[in-house]
C-alpha cells in the first residue's frame, strides 16, 4: 500500500479525486435550473423598500477551519460587522468555536457544496431575505483546490445580485491558469458583482476573465488584523524572544516550518522533513552566533492525506531533534491555541519572516517586517509586487535544495533594513486598499483605489 496509507485513506482520497472530477459536469448541468429558480425566487424576494433599515449580511465563510488566514479574515469581517445582523454560512461543525467566538449572536448555517448540489438551491431560497452577501474569496476563486467550489461562489455572487443583494467577493486572488469552470462562472457575473482583486496582477487577469463585473483594486483583508500581545500564546513567546534579545541574540527571524511546498518525498516523511529542517538551521545557527530563530506554524490542518504531522507537530519535533547548543537560541511555537491576532505580535518583535504561506507574510508586512516568500501558484508575485519587493520570492525547489535556508537567512539579515524602507513607504497606501473592501457600493464606484506607484495597474 503506497506510503503506508490505510485503506481507508485511500478510499477518502480516490473518493474526494471522484467528486472533484464529476463536479464541474454537474455545475454545468444543474446552472440553467438554478438560473431559473433565482428568477422564481425573485417573485418572495423581500422589496428593498419592506427590509430593515440595518443592512442583513449574508458571510460565505472560507471552506475550513484550522488555518490562521481564514480567522484573520473572519476576524477583521466581524469586527466591520460588530453589533450588526449577519448570518455565517460555511462549511464546518456549526459548533466550531472560532465562529461562535468570532461572531456572537450570529446565525450559523453548515454547507456542503461538493457532496450536496440541491444546497446552492437552498442558499439562493435562503438570501432573498438578505440585503447583502460577503463571499471571502482569498485563494479559492481560481479552482486550483477546487474547481466547483470556486464556480459555486462565483455564481452565489451572481444569483445574489439577480435577487437585488449588494454582492461582494472580498479581497482574493486569481492566478495565471484558472480552472475552465472557475473562467465560465466567473464570464456570467454582471456590474452588480463587485471583485476585489488584492494584487495588481489578479486584477489585470480578473479583468480579462469577468469583462461584465466591476472588478477593483483591494488588498487583502488580514492587513487591518489588529496584534494582541498579551494572548495565552503570545505573552510567553514574546517574553521568550525579549529575554534572547537581551542576552546573546541581536537578530530574530520568524520561519514557517512548510509542509505543503516540501517536495514529495519528505513532505510524506516527518521525519526526513525535520531532519531536513535541523541540519540547515543547525548551519545557519553556527554561521551566524548572534542568530536567533523562532518557529511560526499556520495550519492545525493537514493539507494532504498523506502529510503526517501538521506544522505545530512538526515545530515540536524539529525542535526535539535540534543539537543542545542550538536549543537555547530556537522557539517553536507548539501550542494550538495560537491565534492569528497573536501570530501578528509575534511578527512585530522579529527583525523579518521566511514563510510559504501568505497570510503569515501580510501579517508581517503588516508589521512593517520584511519577508522571503516561497512562491506558489504565482500568488506571492502579486502580493510582493505591492511593495515592491519582486526579487522576495524564492520557488520551492530553489527553497528546499540544499544549504537553501542558510541563503535566505543571509539575504534578509543583508538586506532587512532596504526592504523595510520599501514596506514602510507603501504600507499606509496597501492599508487603504484594504479598508475598501468595506466601502459602501456607490463611493467605491466613484472613488476608486489605485495600487501603489510602480506595482502594476
Amino acid at each position: 500500500m503506497p506510503n503506508g496509507l490505510s485503506l481507508g485513506k485511500l478510499r477518502s482520497i480516490y473518493w474526494r479525486q471522484l467528486v472533484e472530477a464529476v463536479s464541474p459536469a454537474i455545475f454545468y448541468f444543474q446552472y440553467p435550473a438554478l438560473r431559473l429558480f433565482t428568477e422564481f425566487v425573485r417573485l418572495f424576494a423581500m422589496p428593498a423598500s419592506a427590509r430593515p433599515a440595518e443592512a442583513r449580511t449574508a458571510v460565505l465563510a472560507p471552506s475550513t477551519r484550522g488555518s490562521l488566514g481564514d480567522e484573520a479574515m473572519l476576524a477583521v469581517v466581524a469586527r466591520e460587522l460588530q453589533g450588526k445582523p449577519v448570518s455565517l454560512f460555511y462549511f464546518v461543525e456549526p459548533g466550531d468555536p472560532l465562529s461562535r467566538n468570532l461572531f456572537p449572536g450570529a446565525e450559523l448555517n453548515r454547507l456542503r457544496f461538493r457532496t450536496l448540489p440541491l444546497v446552492l438551491f437552498k442558499l439562493v431560497w435562503r438570501l432573498r431575505k438578505f440585503e447583502r452577501l460577503w463571499i471571502l474569496g482569498a485563494d479559492m476563486m481560481d479552482g486550483h483546490y477546487s474547481s466547483t467550489s470556486s464556480a459555486n461562489r462565483a455564481a452565489l455572487c451572481h444569483l445574489a445580485g439577480v435577487l437585488g443583494l449588494e454582492s461582494r467577493i472580498l479581497g482574493f486572488s486569481y492566478n495565471e491558469t484558472p480552472t475552465p469552470v472557475s473562467r465560465w462562472a466567473f464570464r456570467k457575473l454582471g456590474q452588480h458583482s463587485l471583485l476585489f482583486a488584492r494584487d495588481p496582477l489578479s486584477f489585470q487577469r480578473l479583468k480579462s476573465v469577468a469583462p461584465g463585473a466591476a472588478v477593483l483594486p483591494a488588498s487583502d483583508l488580514a492587513f487591518q488584523l489588529e496584534p494582541e500581545s498579551t494572548g495565552i500564546c503570545a505573552e510567553e513567546i514574546i517574553a521568550s524572544i525579549r529575554r534572547m534579545k537581551s542576552d546573546n541574540v541581536r537578530i530574530m527571524l520568524g520561519l514557517n516550518p512548510n509542509i505543503a511546498l516540501s517536495p514529495s518525498g519528505l513532505k510524506t516523511n516527518p521525519d526526513c522533513l525535520a531532519d531536513y529542517y535541523v541540519t540547515e538551521l543547525a548551519e545557519a545557527l553556527s554561521r551566524h552566533p548572534m542568530l536567533g530563530i523562532v518557529l511560526i506554524p499556520h495550519d492545525t490542518r493537514l493539507q494532504t492525506e498523506e502529510q503526517g504531522v501538521n506544522e505545530f507537530e512538526l515545530g515540536a519535533l524539529i525542535l526535539e531533534r535540534l543539537p543542545e547548543d542550538c536549543k537555547s537560541r530556537i522557539l517553536a511555537i507548539t501550542d494550538e491555541r495560537l491565534s492569528a491576532r497573536e501570530v501578528k505580535a509575534i511578527c512585530t518583535e522579529t527583525d523579518g519572516i521566511i514563510t510559504g504561506k501568505m497570510h503569515l507574510a501580510i501579517l508581517a508586512l503588516g508589521s512593517r517586517r520584511p519577508v522571503l516568500c516561497i512562491k506558489y501558484q504565482g500568488k506571492f508575485d502579486g502580493l510582493l509586487q505591492l511593495f515592491g519587493l519582486q526579487e522576495c520570492g524564492v520557488s520551492p525547489d530553489d527553497a528546499f535544495a540544499q544549504g537553501a535556508i542558510g541563503k535566505m537567512i543571509e539575504t534578509l539579515i543583508a538586506n532587512r533594513a532596504e526592504f523595510s524602507d520599501r514596506i514602510v513607504s507603501r504600507l499606509d497606501a496597501v492599508m487603504h486598499l484594504s479598508r475598501s473592501n468595506f466601502l459602501d457600493r456607490a463611493r467605491i464606484l466613484t472613488e476608486k483605489g489605485e495600487y501603489p506607484k510602480g506595482s502594476g495597474s
